[in-house]
């Protein structure tokens, strides 16, 4: 359990619209953020941290784990994200994994050697457990990687392309979002198009010309127009109910 780990690569599949230029989507912090990197195999962990550390400079900080055990033991509140490398065991480990970092307040981003489409199973359980992303190293490299750790450190969610178009419900066009029960307004349904493109909230807010708080009021009603207990939830459901289209297409 204690050596549940992660680390990984990304290349291909954009996840939820992961923008081209990443460095535009990232609020500029006072102070470098501190990853957590969790994996059990000494050689991949000194790896991932040589090869990411240089693609974000003085942005971020990385300290490296054994186990997820090790990491709690040193106070995990101060970390602003947690890689979980678990190489050819997520799918295997899933429910364990989840079960492990249940009580831990720092979002947690999956990597994994499996390929994407052979994560379907657990996708659904990864969402509901508010895991931030999983990257798969067998389609993605550290270009992409270091992309989607940028994106979660902005408050954005990752996940492959292809788990979202496996698991999305019917097509947009027979399940148009005002025609829903509990449908969104024109305004939610811009911001729910958003979060499909997993945009973090300043994004969002500045893209739609509003405020940050006014921004989470109406996550904060997506959500329970979905019934969804949080934004990676909200997205997947949404998927599942409206399609893989953009929401604000899918109003009009």
């Amino acid at each position: 359990m204690d050596s549940l780990p992660i680390a990984g690569d990304g290349a291909q599949p954009l996840p939820m619209g992961l923008p081209g230029n990443d460095q535009t989507f990232v609020a500029k912090r006072r102070r470098a953020a501190t990853v957590a990197l969790v994996d059990d195999h000494a050689l991949s962990r000194d790896c991932l941290s040589s090869s990411l550390l240089p693609r974000f400079g003085q942005e971020i900080a990385i300290e490296s784990f054994a186990s997820i055990g090790d990491m709690l033991s040193s106070e995990a509140a101060r970390f602003d994200l947690m890689l979980l490398y678990l190489h050819n065991r997520a799918a295997e480990n899933f429910q364990a994994t989840i079960e492990a970092v249940a009580d831990i307040s720092v979002p947690v981003m999956v990597i994994t050697d499996e390929k994407a489409t052979d994560l379907r199973l657990v996708f659904a359980d990864a969402v509901e457990a508010g895991i931030c992303g999983l990257v798969s190293t067998a389609d993605s490299d550290v270009k992409l990687l270091s992309a989607a750790v940028r994106f979660a450190l902005s408050g954005g969610t990752f996940f492959p392309s292809e788990l979202m178009a496996r698991n999305s419900g019917p097509s947009a066009e027979s399940s148009p979002l005002k025609k829903t029960t509990g449908g969104l307004t024109k305004r939610q349904a811009e911001v729910f198009a958003k979060l499909q493109q997993g945009k973090p909230n300043k994004v969002i807010a500045y893209e739609l010309g509003m405020s940050e708080s006014t921004t989470k009021i109406h996550i904060r009603s997506i959500m329970r127009a979905i019934g969804a207990t949080n934004r990676t939830q909200a997205v997947f459901m949404g998927q599942q109910r409206f399609g893989s289209n953009r929401a604000s297409q899918n109003y009009l």
